[in-house]
Parts: C-alpha cells; sequence; structure tokens
C-alpha cells in the first residue's frame, strides 16, 4: 500500500487573476500546519487566507483540529456529497484531507488550488456545459441511489462536485459563468429545488443579497440553477466559511449568544474587524437572521455563512446568501446562537441581539419589521413559483410559526 501524501502546496489568486504560491500545507497524525511562501509575504497585495486564525506571518501556524488541516483550506474541498461521487469512481478513496484536496484542486468553491509542484498548479478542467444539466441531473440521482452510473457521465461529475454540502449539486457553465445546479435527493419531504427557489426569491424581496437564479424543471424533478458568487469578471474570489473563522471542532452550548464563539454576534464581532464595510455588513447579516428565524431556516450553522476577498479589490465581504430554506424537522433552535436567548427561534432573541451588530432598539425593531411584513405574503411567492399544495401546507407548520 502506497505511503498517503501528507505535504502540498497552496496557491491563491493574485489581483492581477494569476495563482501564486501561497504557501505549504503539512498534516501529521496529530496535528497540522500552514507556512505561506516568502514570496506571498513580499507582495504589496499579500492578504491572509484566514484573518482570523491565518494571520499573515512568516513563521509555521499549527493545527490541532480533528483532520489535520486548517479550516479555510477545507472549505475549498468536497463535503460529504463530493466524496460519495468520488467513491463512485475511484476503487480507493483519498486517506486524508490532503489527499482530497488535491484530487479535487480548483473546482471548489473560493480561488485556491492544491498541487504537489511549488512551481505551478494544476490547470482545473472547465465544467460541463449546462447543456447537460438533465443528463448529469440523472446520473446524479443514480449515485445517490447507489446505482451505476456511465463511465463517461462520471468523469464529468467528479470535478463538477467539489462544492461543499451533502445534498446532491453539480457546478455548470453557461456562456462564460458558472452556475451550480442543486437537485433533489431519495427522503425529501418536500421538492426542496422549488421550495429552496421560491424562499430565495422571497429573501431577495426582503432586501437580502442573493445571486441570480432560475429554476428549470426535468421531467418530474426540478433543478435549482444559482450563479456562483465566488467568480466576479471571470476571476476567482477567495472564500473562508463562518465555520472556519470560528475554528471549533466541537461546539458548545451557550445561553447566551453573546458569550458563544460560534454564533451570529461572533461572526459580526469578526466582520467589524476586517469587513470593507462593517455597518452595511452587519445590517445585512441581522436582516438574514430576522429572515432564518420567520421562514425557519434554523440549520443555519456555520458552513451556511461566508466572506469573500476579491484581490483587485481588497477588503473582506459577506458572501451572497445561499442554502435558505425551511427546515423539516422536530427542532426548535437554530445551529447558531443568536442573541440573549442562545439559540432560541424568536424574535425577541433577535431583537435581543441588536447590540451586538451595532444597532439601536428602534433600528432593529424597524429591520424586522420590514422584513416580516414582505416575509408575511410567502404563500403568494410560493404560488407564483409552483410549489404544490402539499409542500405549502408543511411549509406553513413552520414559517412564522414561533
Amino acid at each position: 500500500m502506497s505511503k498517503a501524501i501528507t505535504t502540498a502546496y497552496v496557491f491563491a489568486q493574485s489581483p492581477s487573476g494569476a495563482h501564486e504560491l501561497a504557501g505549504i500545507l503539512s498534516q501529521h497524525r496529530t496535528a497540522g500546519t500552514f507556512t505561506y511562501s516568502q514570496h506571498w509575504l513580499e507582495q504589496p497585495w499579500a492578504y491572509p487566507l484566514d484573518p482570523v486564525n491565518l494571520k499573515l506571518q512568516p513563521d509555521a501556524i499549527i493545527t490541532t483540529n480533528a483532520n489535520q488541516v486548517h479550516p479555510v483550506f477545507s472549505d475549498a474541498g468536497p463535503d460529504d456529497w463530493g466524496t460519495k461521487v468520488l467513491l463512485a469512481g475511484h476503487t480507493r478513496l483519498p486517506a486524508n484531507e490532503t489527499e482530497r484536496l488535491l484530487a479535487t484542486s480548483g473546482h471548489g468553491v473560493g480561488c485556491l488550488r492544491f498541487s504537489l509542484s511549488r512551481s505551478r498548479p494544476k490547470e482545473p478542467s472547465p465544467p460541463p456545459s449546462l447543456e447537460l444539466l438533465h443528463e448529469l441531473e440523472d446520473a446524479s440521482q443514480k449515485i445517490a441511489n447507489n446505482q451505476t452510473v456511465d463511465p463517461a457521465l462520471l468523469a464529468l461529475l467528479i470535478p463538477a462536485t467539489s462544492m461543499g454540502g451533502a445534498r446532491p449539486k453539480i457546478t455548470l457553465r453557461e456562456h462564460d459563468k458558472d452556475y451550480i445546479a442543486k437537485f433533489s435527493k431519495p427522503g425529501d419531504l418536500i421538492n426542496v429545488p422549488r421550495v429552496e427557489y421560491a424562499c430565495m426569491r422571497l429573501a431577495q424581496q426582503c432586501g437580502i443579497n442573493i445571486p441570480d437564479i432560475r429554476l428549470q424543471t426535468l421531467g418530474e424533478r426540478d433543478a435549482f440553477i444559482i450563479q456562483r458568487f465566488d467568480r466576479h469578471e471571470k476571476r476567482q474570489l477567495h472564500y473562508i466559511s463562518a465555520h472556519s473563522l470560528f475554528n471549533r471542532d466541537r461546539v458548545r452550548l451557550y445561553d447566551n449568544a453573546y458569550a458563544d464563539p460560534c454564533s451570529y454576534i461572533a461572526l459580526s464581532k469578526m466582520l467589524r474587524t476586517h469587513a470593507r464595510d462593517w455597518n452595511d455588513t452587519a445590517m445585512e447579516l441581522f436582516r438574514r437572521i430576522v429572515f432564518n428565524v420567520y421562514i425557519g431556516n434554523i440549520d443555519d450553522h456555520g458552513r451556511n455563512h461566508g466572506c469573500l476577498y476579491d484581490p483587485a479589490n481588497p477588503g473582506w465581504q459577506l458572501s451572497a446568501a445561499f442554502d435558505i430554506v425551511p427546515t423539516v424537522s422536530q427542532g426548535r433552535e437554530h445551529a447558531l446562537g443568536i442573541g440573549r436567548f442562545g439559540r432560541q427561534r424568536s424574535m425577541g432573541n433577535v431583537m435581543s441581539a441588536a447590540e451586538g451588530f451595532g444597532l439601536s432598539g428602534d433600528e432593529a425593531k424597524g429591520i424586522v419589521d420590514e422584513v416580516v411584513g414582505v416575509a408575511s405574503g410567502w404563500r403568494i411567492v410560493f404560488q407564483n413559483s409552483g410549489v404544490e399544495s402539499e409542500d405549502t401546507r408543511i411549509a406553513e407548520q413552520i414559517i412564522g410559526i414561533f
């Protein structure tokens, strides 16, 4: 059996659009390190790959998290779905996180690439054409159901499924723009792609920043198509999730989110230090909390929030909103802490968080009233989006019910 690969060179995008050597990651049995390259540190435009946990410095930076790799690098790799597709196409899964990142380099979210060569990363193959959506959706459903897939389609799927998340999705290209197509999966209680499309339209009406979206019907199933927000004018933007910024393997439950290092308030504090325009960013994030609470999107964990860095326009900014859909479960608490009542799903808890976003009580109430006022018309948006009556009935038991 061959020895596992434990070292990789990390490349990130420069203002010119070229990928430059940012540093080297090394994975060990109980810890891992990342060291910035001298070349990177000498650049006037050099930026930290993680502004909280990987500040620019010449010394090796140690991590002791579960997979011995700094979380920002894992953001650029596949999650459960991508790993399932990799398994369908390989007789051997990557032995560790480093091998997983090397296997999917250049296809994940953000701009990071990983290579065994320090001179240049391998150029990733372009995403499949959107014209192949129907065939690739069918292949994805077969993989989700543990069925055999045509090798030619599987070869297209493997590099197209490196985005994070547990649900079936692929990256596609149309007219030089990249999109993510999200599909149903076995066991869904509702038509998730169509309901998510409706919720994103509703979020946009509530003043929340979302990417361009569309819905495409594929026979008896739907595909929710969303333009990639980590691409801008053919440039790749660097991405880091809130989960990586929090940098916690294990999450404790706190009664008060002001003391919680993995909460919306903790994210707000980080953005206050690093965001290009914190006031606008804080108001946007607060607006998203209100919307998530109202529609019952309690699966709002740290991987469902992120920040972008554009080397050509320096400064961190909150990414466009994504993965917004009511959570069909018995849960009553959010994944992230909100306010003085922890993760409780209530507008009172949202209002108690106002101070953490630099908002006065009146400012916070104004945002709550505005979002709730618009979101209360959700049934019309669902109807106009073609959501079936049974799915609407299920949503009625969640949306606006605290």
